[in-house]
Order: structure tokens, then sequence, then C-alpha cells
């Protein structure tokens, strides 16, 4: 009984895995414009600096921390 129930859910599982997976195939090009454009200015809208290289952010998040650190003379 167990077993057979056990069966029933993996076989479940397993259909829906194929049907997203069916749905990821044919839908690549969506998916991927999505992930490209659609999350991008979603992270864009919450963190403003996305848009910059990683490394020019840093260097102003340092450049910042250092002035405001160093004796105004």
């Amino acid at each position: 009984m167990y077993l057979l129930l056990l069966l029933v859910l993996i076989g479940r599982s397993s259909i829906y895995m194929l049907h997203s997976l069916m749905l990821i195939v044919c839908m690549k090009d969506k998916l991927e414009y999505w992930l490209k454009y659609r999350v991008q200015f979603m992270i864009r809208t919450v963190f403003p600096f996305f848009h910059l290289q990683s490394e020019t952010v840093t260097t102003q998040i340092i450049n910042r921390r250092v002035t405001h650190h160093l004796p105004q003379t």
C-alpha cells in the first residue's frame, strides 16, 4: 500500500518536472528575454548602481569610507 502511494507520488512529481522542462524548452526565447531584461530591470530598480561595473561600485564605496574618515584640514 505504502509502496504504491510512493510510486504514485514519484510518478506525479516526475510528470510535473517533465512538463516544466518542456515549457522551458518551448519558451526558451521568452525565458531568455525575461531573465535578460525584466530581471535586470527589477534589480536595477531596487539597486540603482547595479548597471555600473562592480569595480566602479566597489571603488566608490571604498572612496566614500576613506574620505569620510579622513581628518579634515
